[in-house]
């Protein structure tokens, strides 16, 4: 087996992925970074094309800071790209309105099995988790006690198979072991555990 380079007009391809039903399907484009005739936020850019008609069309564009992307449903497209330091941005943009919705709740994003909710930390000077929606929307930001160690502070969150708890592992404020915290969504994300 010989292994070939996809390209698109001579340019690499990846992460190529099919949209669930299999009708559609995308990939990005890396363009030399070091040609002065391309844009900086142009170098890499989003592809859909269905795959009777094969045309691809445009519907994300953006730098080397773009680190990858997935179908969100079979009408929205999932985008992260890096915004610096504790900073990762998520787009989700709708394949039929075109609507583009930009979350920046911090980085370690982890979705509810219904894509309806999202978790995020922050460690450092922002240290802190925020769960909002797909639209920007922030629904709770809980502030914990900064560690030395960054690492520490990274909570594992865990969402229930149906959505509507959240189970969060986190060290204790008194950095004497860890605790675990249980939300409910369908509850303003009130804790319902301890």
């Amino acid at each position: 087996h010989t292994k070939r380079q996809v390209t698109y007009l001579y340019n690499p391809i990846n992460q190529l992925n099919f949209s669930p039903t299999r009708d559609r399907f995308g990939y990005l484009v890396n363009y030399n970074i070091y040609d002065t005739n391309i844009p900086y936020d142009r170098t890499t850019i989003l592809y859909i094309e269905d795959t009777q008609t094969r045309q691809p069309k445009e519907f994300f564009h953006g730098s080397s800071r773009t680190s990858g992307w997935e179908w969100f449903s079979e009408n929205e497209i999932l985008v992260s790209e890096s915004c610096g330091s504790e900073c990762q941005a998520q787009f989700v943009i709708n394949l039929k309105s075109g609507k583009k919705y930009i979350l920046q709740y911090g980085v370690g994003y982890t979705w509810s099995p219904d894509k309806n909710w999202v978790f995020a930390y922050n460690y450092s000077y922002r240290t802190g988790i925020t769960i909002g929606d797909k639209f920007g929307n922030i629904k709770l930001r809980h502030h914990i006690r900064p560690s030395e160690s960054e690492t520490a502070n990274t909570p594992l969150a865990v969402w229930s198979p149906d959505s509507s708890k959240l189970g969060l592992v986190m060290k204790k404020s008194d950095d004497k072991g860890f605790e675990f915290l249980v939300f409910a969504s369908h509850d303003k994300f009130k804790t319902i555990f301890p």
